[in-house]
């Protein structure tokens, strides 16, 4: 399963937990990967906002395409007198109704309807975006742990070779020189993992402002098994298809699309306001008939009265007609920026990407096997005495840095990814961000609002 697959399958998740009222309280912490980005999604209130006000727009859609004129019922008397012969009470009953013309409500919802399109994409680029700044946060954490379990491994053989050395004290003096320098390294690397655990500290207290959880939340990670946060595939398509993915997929170029599919909408029902709904009256007037018998006689008239309104002044709707249509220009002139910009954060990523994978490569087949060939060698050659112990630290020293600097390769090359994923709007390949969602869908959505 894709991510942009398994993000449809996420946002059909929120949308569920929305409908169902569920509470981030009712679900466990989570622990996995996977588990943190599916808990962000699920209880963002970003996402909550975006959701409501998308809903919003859909009711306001159905509200525009049902907003039918309300017919009026008018009563009217006329007191007759000094110019009738037979003077009486006259009475009128009327019933109005305008009617709209052929279409002009199914117009009249296209904007809201375009514009709740526009809120859905919304929707999406911001789970997407939440998406990336969750997994940023464990790489980095990953990362941090990584470095953190290579500088103890560093830490530990340094207080080997200091225990060693402080037993050969008494028989070499030369040796207390060693001991001073190798503790002085010792507390700058008990320094280095007091800095790292720090920071580490900072970014799980980012995470949990993420995910909205209190300061006391204690949370735990478990980066095996499921996937590798910091994993490297080889795989990667061309800029130019990556570039292809963005303009098809991402999500905040739909939603700009949709603003200026609004805006024409908009346009449009201005120039059909240049033409006014007719309006059909029927009445029924009581009057006195002056051919009866009597004064009291009265007789029944029937009234028919059709007005078409003739649109003359018009300079208003074409001034609204073409207040939109600048508007509309405007969206699609700032989304042609926004694709521009999209070509070039692909391309940096990519280069970035491109530039961290030949080094990883060249670290790993050539600069570590090095590394580890001349420390093992090194070690023989202190068993024999032909080397001192400092050699042999500063050797494994130099294997440290190499391993260190393959773990923040390695980071930054699925830091550059995720920002691909986002950018992309979630078609690049990579693992689901959840694959077992068991929830009952109650999508309240419009029939119809989806088409686009």
């Amino acid at each position: 399963m894709s991510t942009h697959q398994s993000l449809a399958a996420a946002l059909l998740a929120i949308v569920a937990t929305m409908c169902l009222g569920a509470s981030p309280q009712a679900d466990s912490l989570p622990e996995t990967p996977a588990e943190y980005e599916r808990y962000a999604l699920k209880h963002h209130s970003d996402l909550q906002g975006l959701y409501e006000a998308w809903q919003a727009r859909l009711a306001q859609s159905d509200a525009a395409g049902a907003s039918w004129p309300q017919p009026t019922v008018g009563y009217r008397t006329f007191i007759d007198g000094l110019w009738l012969d037979d003077p009486g009470t006259r009475h009128r009953v009327k019933i109005s109704q305008q009617f709209p013309w052929p279409g002009v409500l199914k117009q009249a919802r296209e904007p809201a309807r375009h514009e709740a399109a526009a809120l859905r994409h919304r929707f999406e680029a911001r789970a997407l975006e939440i998406l990336y700044e969750v997994r940023t946060h464990l790489i980095a954490i990953a990362r941090l742990d990584a470095v953190e379990q290579i500088r103890a491994k560093q830490l530990e053989i340094y207080g080997d070779v200091i225990a060693l050395l402080e037993q050969k004290m008494g028989s070499d003096a030369a040796d207390y020189g060693d001991v001073i320098r190798l503790n002085r390294s010792r507390e700058q690397l008990q320094d280095t993992l007091d800095v790292l655990e720090s920071k580490r500290r900072q970014r799980v207290a980012e995470l949990r402002r993420q995910l909205e959880l209190p300061p006391d939340a204690e949370l735990t990670f478990n980066f095996e098994g499921e996937r590798d946060v910091l994993e490297v595939s080889d795989e990667l398509p061309e800029t130019s298809k990556l570039v292809e993915m963005a303009r098809t997929n991402n999500p905040d170029l739909k939603a700009r699309l949709q603003d200026a599919k609004a805006n024409r909408a908009r346009a449009e029902r201005a120039r059909k306001k240049r033409f006014p709904w007719p309006k059909l009256t029927l009445g029924v007037d009581s009057i006195p008939d002056r051919m009866g018998s009597s004064g009291y006689d009265r007789r029944t008239a029937f009234m028919l009265d059709v007005t078409v309104p003739v649109p003359i002044i018009l300079g208003q709707y074409r001034q609204e007609r073409s207040q939109f249509e600048h508007q509309r220009r405007s969206v699609l002139s700032h989304r042609d920026q926004r694709r521009v910009d999209l070509t070039s954060s692909i391309d940096t990523a990519v280069v970035r990407i491109d530039e961290r994978r030949r080094r990883l490569r060249r670290y790993r087949s050539e600069l570590l096997p090095l590394a580890r060939d001349a420390t093992e060698e090194m070690r023989q050659e202190i068993a024999t005495g032909e080397r001192d112990i400092t050699d042999y630290l500063l050797s494994f020293q130099q294997e440290f840095d190499l391993e260190t600097n393959v773990v923040e390769f390695r980071a930054t090359i699925a830091q550059e990814t995720a920002r691909l994923e986002m950018l992309t709007g979630g078609a690049l390949s990579g693992e689901p961000a959840s694959d077992d969602l068991d929830f009952d869908i109650r999508d309240a959505r419009t029939p119809g609002a989806d088409d686009e």
